[in-house]
C-alpha cells in the first residue's frame, strides 16, 4: 500500500519555490517576486491570496536553512550581534 504523506506535496514545492528564487534573483519577501516563482511552479495555486500565504511559508524555510547552515560553519551567525 502506497500511502503518502499529505504535506509532501506541498513541502517540496517551498524547497522547489526557494531554490528557484535564489536561481533566479528573486526576493521572497516581495509579492510580485513571489507570485512570478508561484506562476512558474504551480499556476493553479498563484492566487493574490495563495502568494500573501507562501511568503511566510518561504520565510520560515530561508530562516531555518540559514540557521541550518550557520549551525554548520558554512554560513557567518547573523543572529549573534558579537
Amino acid at each position: 500500500m502506497d500511502i503518502k504523506d499529505p504535506m509532501e506535496k506541498p513541502a517540496q514545492l517551498v524547497i522547489d519555490a526557494y531554490s528557484y528564487a535564489l536561481e533566479h534573483n528573486l526576493d521572497i519577501k516581495s509579492q510580485n517576486d513571489v507570485s512570478i516563482i508561484l506562476k512558474a511552479l504551480d499556476p493553479e495555486h498563484s492566487s493574490e491570496t495563495d502568494v500573501l500565504a507562501f511568503i511566510p511559508l518561504l520565510g520560515a524555510f530561508d530562516s531555518m536553512t540559514k540557521a541550518e547552515l550557520a549551525k554548520r560553519g558554512k554560513l557567518p551567525d547573523t543572529n549573534n550581534s558579537n
